[in-house]
């Protein structure tokens, strides 16, 4: 229903929502600062409505790249604006901290990631035209990230991802069971431990369910 209400007139009204959407999504953090975060059990940063925003900007990038002219779309610099933006968003992510994120997550972090894939598509289609594949790169990171190795662990990053508070207490009250202090190489510990959780909640949950849910659908088509 919101995708098939979206604006649809043309590539510059699409970049002013979605320009609109991305303040909106970003001034939830600037909100929270000034008011209580527990203000009657309300968290307006996890509160629904904002979340949907960063689907509404993730929607609006890919109409976005749908409906820029043709000379924009064949630019040569996406790719460098694709390593651009996965830079800089490394450095934001590094230089936060994670107990308590910063405004800059907010305000650059879905803009990078969106603009990211922007360019990503844009360089893709651009490839995959005879015309224009023999003049056109990947961009420096995008290839890394292409590797095979990083390919095939990604269906597990989300289990990995999700899991990663419970594997690391499990993993602290098993060491102070043991009687055991925590190791200098305890992030190598959780790091492996909450892939190796991901893999196997891919495997034995989410891959399960989806099959038996593929099963219902067909059963009744």
């Amino acid at each position: 229903m919101l995708y098939n209400a979206r604006p649809r007139r043309g590539w510059q009204a699409t970049a002013m929502v979605l320009l609109a959407v991305l303040t909106f999504c970003a001034s939830t953090r600037w909100m929270r600062s000034h008011i209580d975060l527990y203000v009657e059990g309300l968290n307006i940063y996890v509160w629904a409505p904002p979340r949907v925003l960063q689907f509404f900007a993730g929607m609006f990038f890919a109409q976005l790249a749908k409906e820029l002219p043709e000379h924009l779309k064949s630019w040569p610099g996406w790719p460098y604006i694709s390593d651009l933006c996965l830079g800089m968003a490394f450095v934001v992510v590094d230089t936060s901290d994670s107990a308590m994120p910063t405004l800059a997550e907010d305000w650059f972090l879905t803009p990078l990631f969106g603009l990211h894939a922007l360019s990503c598509s844009l360089t893709e289609s651009s490839l995959a035209r005879p015309d224009k594949s023999g003049d056109l790169k990947r961009g420096y990171l995008d290839t890394l990230l292409s590797s095979h190795l990083l390919v095939d662990a990604a269906q597990y990053s989300f289990g990995a991802y999700i899991l990663q508070s419970p594997v690391r207490l499990s993993i602290t009250y098993l060491l102070q069971c043991l009687s055991m202090s925590l190791p200098a190489a305890f992030w190598i510990m959780q790091l492996a431990s909450c892939w190796i959780a991901g893999m196997a909640l891919t495997k034995f949950v989410e891959n399960l369910v989806a099959r038996v849910i593929s099963s219902l659908l067909n059963a009744r088509a």
